[in-house]
């Protein structure tokens, strides 16, 4: 057993056939919620011109990082033992209030982006900060469920970090769908690899589940005005998604401790001035 694979073992991991171990992505996960937090609230002050503390702060939730276990089934299942895919180990999310700030947004970071003019700046003043060129705009164009989220992954110092943009009237409905969706997640899950129809692999009860999870995010998303951005939403009957679009992903919410609070505040001097 080489060196990488012992380690592996010795964490309780299935050995990776590319990229670091899970344990090593935990860690890192770790050291990468300052600087997430940090590059959040450039967003939120260049972009949006919102300067005051509080309202930074009510517009970022930094999740829990991911479990070990979590790591290693994401590792294990969904990317076949690629630990490189995984960006998310460190994620956030940032609410928008109005859909002035959605739209401004959008422009950075949706299906028709110009990532130029902040992204440029952050990138020559934001020192160990990259934006990748995988943002995902499924605003635009739904997931498969109808979650509706720009995701970015930002890289700091090369360690990845993913950043959810959606409404805060989304919150609660995207906080029940979660909780649906992982009563039958074995059973979707079996259906996106078996490539038959879905009514031939999910129980009666499973296809109520997720007609709900359609239900919930299609009139939560009109009732905000989310709805209208969308090309179309997604139906029942649909084909399964893309290897990137499997599940339903809320962040967990976290205690923002006061290191991390005031990251968002005092943003080092590389990011910009803070808050005045």
């Amino acid at each position: 057993m080489s060196r990488k694979n012992f380690t592996d073992a010795a964490a309780g991991d299935e050995p990776v056939k590319r990229g670091k171990t899970s344990l090593k992505i935990y860690l890192e996960s770790h050291q990468l919620r300052s600087p997430a937090l940090r590059y959040a609230g450039a967003i939120i002050r260049e972009i949006l011109g919102i300067t005051e503390p509080a309202e930074i702060e009510r517009r970022i939730n930094l999740a829990a990082p991911k479990s070990l276990a979590s790591l290693r089934r994401k590792i294990s299942h969904d990317y076949n033992g690629d630990s490189s895919k995984v960006k998310d180990s460190t994620r956030l999310t940032i609410y928008t209030f109005t859909d002035k700030e959605l739209e401004a947004l959008m422009t950075n970071y949706g299906a028709k982006r110009d990532t130029k003019p902040f992204n440029k700046k952050m990138q020559e003043h934001g020192k160990g900060y990259s934006l990748r060129q995988d943002q995902k705009d499924y605003i635009t164009n739904p997931k498969r469920w109808g979650y509706m989220a720009l995701y970015l992954t930002i890289e700091y110092e090369g360690k990845p970090f993913e950043v959810q943009i959606y409404p805060a009237a989304m919150r609660e409905a995207y906080k029940k769908t979660h909780e649906l969706y992982e009563q039958v997640r074995a059973s979707v899950e079996t259906w996106q690899q078996s490539g038959l129809n879905i009514h031939k692999v999910l129980k009666p009860d499973e296809i109520d589940i997720m007609r709900e999870i359609l239900r919930i995010h299609n009139e939560a998303a009109l009732a905000c005005g989310l709805l209208k951005h969308a090309k179309s939403f997604p139906v029942l009957e649909d084909p399964p998604p893309p290897e990137d679009e499997v599940d339903i992903t809320d962040y967990p919410e976290s205690d923002m401790h006061d290191m991390h609070i005031e990251a968002i505040y005092n943003p080092t001097p590389d990011i910009g001035p803070g808050p005045a």
